[in-house]
């Protein structure tokens, strides 16, 4: 539980952050912004990586505001977003909720126009890999990083 709905802290370590938040949508804002600095400031060459990682982190948030934490405000998401692991972007996000089936969620085929449903299906296209704890309250989430070579060409 958070004190108010105000709540977000957020601490560095020497190769993640750790942000812990409300449940609102401003937070899931605020809280992107923070891991984008973060990366920028660790990673100098982390900018073609940007849109997938922001693309599935604000999938994962949401997921956890919304779905998880029910868009109550008196229960936080927790996110580390982690680089030390050379070349891999490992995150975690954790919601106060009982949690889902994930095994059956990722069974079900969802069309690619339809407005919600498509969560695992954009973690499977920009992430190497997302599992979740057996509640189905934690999502792992791991990117393998872009490198570029000696002929300045990105490599995923």
């Amino acid at each position: 539980m958070v004190e108010s709905s105000q709540h977000f802290e957020e601490s560095l370590q020497e190769s993640a952050i750790h942000v812990v938040f409300a449940s609102t949508l401003d937070n899931i804002d605020r809280a992107c912004e923070v891991v984008t600095r973060f990366l920028k400031g660790k990673k100098e060459d982390i900018t073609p990586d940007l849109f997938a990682i922001n693309l599935v982190l604000r999938e994962g948030l949401s997921n956890a505001v919304r779905h998880g934490n029910q868009n109550n405000k008196d229960k936080a998401v927790t996110l580390v977003a982690d680089l030390g692991t050379p070349g891999v972007l490992k995150i975690r996000i954790e919601d106060e909720g009982k949690g889902f089936d994930w095994r059956r969620s990722q069974a079900i085929s969802v069309p690619e126009n339809r407005e919600s449903g498509r969560g695992l299906l954009i973690m499977t296209k920009y992430f190497s890999k997302h599992n979740f704890n057996e509640q189905g309250n934690i999502l792992y989430l791991e990117k393998a990083l872009s490198v570029e070579n000696n002929d300045g060409l990105i490599q995923s």
